[in-house]
């Protein structure tokens, strides 16, 4: 048992897990430095994960931006986010104008309030280019990281990097593992979700 069990974990972190940490993302987009990165700077769980979505940055930018617990959701699929996480989200699948603007010192909530994961504070936005989600203190530092990029033919690169690091408690390894896991799913449907919704709503003219 304990020998299925560690050629389990090592078949994980030799193969499924450099998958997954870079699903849809280059080589260059996985190397590269991106604003965030100094907010957590010892990683515990750190992810490039990318999507290339056939309508430009100003497309995309809405639906990016107003993501969140009581704003526009994060898109992600009914059963993972309600049915298993029980996070009482509703999937937006139309651009809002009240949750359009995002200024530094603002926050967006990743789960209803009360529950944990805390609030993640903005800490820059840059219009069709950029937004940044971060905080660092001493039990737990986190960051995201959305990079819309102009592609030709008015389509975008949609890179979004994660990082956190936390105080790990009793099985802290085994919830690391299962979060590092189940961060995949979430951010593969997020990214794929935004994609749906700007192709949908802005087809390409390339």
């Amino acid at each position: 048992m304990l020998v299925l069990a560690a050629a389990g974990a090592a078949a994980y972190v030799l193969f499924l897990r450099p998958w997954h940490v870079a699903w849809g993302a280059t080589e260059e987009e996985q190397f590269q430095s991106m604003p965030g990165d100094d907010i957590v700077d010892r990683p515990q769980m750190g992810s490039t994960r990318a999507v290339t979505v056939a309508a430009p940055p100003e497309a995309v930018w809405p639906w990016v931006v107003q993501i969140g617990q009581g704003r526009g959701g994060f898109y992600t699929s009914g059963w993972l986010q309600n049915g298993l996480l029980r996070l009482k989200m509703r999937d937006a699948d139309r651009i809002h104008p009240e949750w359009q603007e995002l200024r530094p010192g603002d926050v967006i909530r990743l789960a209803p309030e009360g529950r944990p994961p805390p609030p993640m504070p903005v800490r820059r936005v840059e219009r069709d280019r950029l937004l940044l989600l971060g905080d660092r203190q001493p039990d737990l530092a986190a960051s995201w990281c959305f990079a819309l990029r102009p592609l030709e033919g008015g389509w975008t690169r949609l890179v979004f990097r994660t990082r956190a690091r936390w105080k790990l408690g009793p099985g802290g390894l085994l919830w690391l593992a299962l979060s590092d896991l189940g961060s995949f799913f979430m951010v593969r449907r997020m990214l794929l979700g935004i994609r749906e919704r700007a192709q949908r709503a802005a087809p390409p003219t390339g």
